[in-house]
């Protein structure tokens, strides 16, 4: 299906510049088409599992092909990849999302929240926390697990990707005082909540937690961002089962992109 797309993106990865580009440019506007209808289809079967989509338009959802290079080391103008983010609100809203990137060799469908930012990450966070068993559930039901597997951690040289917090001022941003429904939490819960925890001080309180339960707690205590990824082959990408491929991926998201929107209400 995309056998034309991945050798037109390969060009670009190796001749990254604007004369080579507008040399191709109505191969681009050809590709591109070809890459917003599949997203389009997508849109319109999220619709179908989430109607709280029912007003996002193609054109919030598909990311500039041009790259933002005002302070980049690298100043190649294009990308070499096509994106998308759906969203409530569209891309770069904040929101749960489930984002697709379409890539020679290195394609890959991503779900969950990246830099939501305030007060959506407050919000989602303070939901997780009084819903601990349904985003454990979540977590580890047999088919999300065995498709998207767990949370991506945080790694030392992607200082954009995932962050953890180095205190426990998140949880307690979600929790301020005077919320009423910190009398709902658990005592453990509780003591992650109203203990002046230092980052050491807090995995202590995690560890004396139920084992099972230690690295949920890590990610609501600790990690900035809330993400699974999968990749898609470029033999999936070749074949003409990749909207299939992709629609399965997003029933997978679903639940969980709808609990994380629930803490928003």
């Amino acid at each position: 299906m995309f056998a034309i797309t991945l050798k037109f993106l390969e060009a670009v990865q190796r001749n990254n510049n604007t004369e080579r580009f507008h040399a191709n440019y109505d191969l681009y506007q050809q590709e591109k088409k070809r890459f917003g209808k599949l997203v389009q289809q997508l849109l319109d079967y999220g619709k179908e599992l989430n109607p709280n989509r029912s007003e996002v338009q193609l054109k919030q959802c598909i990311f500039r092909f041009n790259r933002d290079i005002r302070y980049r080391v690298d100043k190649s103008p294009y990308k070499d990849h096509f994106g998308c983010e759906i969203a409530a609100g569209g891309k770069r809203s904040g929101r749960p999302c489930f984002y697709f990137e379409l890539r020679p060799g290195g394609s890959f469908v991503g779900i969950g929240t990246w830099r939501a930012g305030e007060p959506f990450e407050s919000k989602m966070r303070k939901h997780a926390i009084l819903y601990f068993d349904q985003w454990k559930k979540l977590q580890t039901s047999r088919a999300f697990l065995s498709y998207f597997g767990k949370m991506l951690r945080s790694e030392p040289d992607q200082p954009y990707a995932l962050q953890e917090y180095k205190s426990m001022y998140c949880v307690k941003k979600a929790f301020p005082n005077g919320d009423n429904a910190i009398k709902n939490l658990s005592d453990e819960r509780k003591a992650l909540r109203t203990s002046k925890c230092s980052y050491q001080k807090a995995w202590e309180l995690i560890r004396l937690l139920p084992k099972k339960e230690q690295e949920y707690y890590r990610q609501l205590c600790f990690q900035k961002d809330w993400l699974w990824e999968v990749k898609i082959t470029d033999d999936i990408l070749l074949s003409d089962g990749v909207l299939d491929e992709l629609k399965g991926a997003l029933k997978l998201a679903m639940p969980m992109i709808r609990f994380l929107e629930k803490g928003l209400e």
